[in-house]
């Protein structure tokens, strides 16, 4: 496991750990707003490097144990062949569980899926048929893939989403 992801693990362990309280799980049902931060583990086939990702996230509770999430990645990294700055943006539909929905920090697991969508900063929009150099098989620019999102996460509520007519 890299070391960026076991720092993560390991906060979240610790902030765990620390809280005492407990919440309401009705508090799960309805519509929820948030942001999250993350870090996204490429395959090292692929010519983009591991990198942040930060998160903007829709989501309505179902049930306590159970939350409907559309969110959409936005990162920034490097590419592994050339070192060059490419953007990424990933719009997802995820399906988050919670097995502990009534205490204040709620950890969950997320099954979804959705598309990349990734542009790496060069002079022009090619399509190369032939592996480069090093071999990766990022061959289009700009490209859009299919991806697959299984992960643990956090769910810290800081405020309830209230309409008004």
């Amino acid at each position: 496991i890299p070391r960026e992801i076991r720092m993560l693990m390991n906060a979240l362990m610790i902030a765990l750990s620390l809280v005492s309280g407990r919440a309401e799980a009705s508090e799960n049902t309805g519509l929820m707003l948030g942001v999250g931060a993350g870090y996204v583990q490429t395959d090292p086939y692929e010519n983009l490097d591991s990198t942040w990702v930060v998160v903007p996230r829709l989501g309505y509770g179902v049930i306590p144990h159970l939350l409907l999430e559309v969110d959409g990645g936005i990162m920034q990294g490097r590419t592994r062949a050339t070192d060059t700055v490419y953007n990424a943006y990933t719009p997802r539909l995820n399906l988050l569980v919670l097995p502990w929905p009534d205490i204040a920090v709620r950890p969950f697991l997320a099954v979804g899926g959705g598309f990349i969508y990734k542009e790496v900063r060069r002079d022009e929009n090619i399509y190369e048929t032939e592996a480069n150099e090093q071999g990766y098989g990022n061959y289009k620019n700009p490209d859009t893939d299919g991806l697959i999102n299984v992960g643990p996460g956090v769910l810290i509520p800081i405020a309830p989403v209230t309409g008004r007519a």
